[in-house]
């Protein structure tokens, strides 16, 4: 079991928390019209990014763990972003090949 101890690995867990409830509601089609809700929840994924990253250089909490589930993250959000995107018809589908 993986204990989070310090600020920059918690915004790193909600980074990637956050992805999942994007990717189910728009597989349901939640959004309707609120097209640029995705984009708001993406630019949020961003800002986390750099957040857990300020927090971890200045605060000295640097840890490997932390490291690992950022390039996770990283990953995920990378895959996932561009992919709901593509499922909203904001992103044209061979767009998946330039991000790969």
């Amino acid at each position: 079991m993986i204990i989070v101890r310090n600020l920059s690995d918690i915004l790193t867990l909600f980074r990637t928390l956050i992805l999942l409830p994007l990717l189910v509601l728009t597989l349901v089609n939640f959004w309707g019209s609120n097209a640029w809700f995705p984009a708001v929840l993406a630019a949020i994924f961003a800002l986390l990014d750099v957040l857990d990253g300020y927090a971890a250089r200045s605060l000295s909490q640097e840890s490997d763990i932390g490291a690992k589930m950022d390039m996770f993250s990283d990953s995920l959000g990378a895959a996932i972003i561009p992919f709901v995107a593509i499922l909203m018809g904001k992103l044209p589908v061979y767009y998946v090949s330039l991000s790969l």
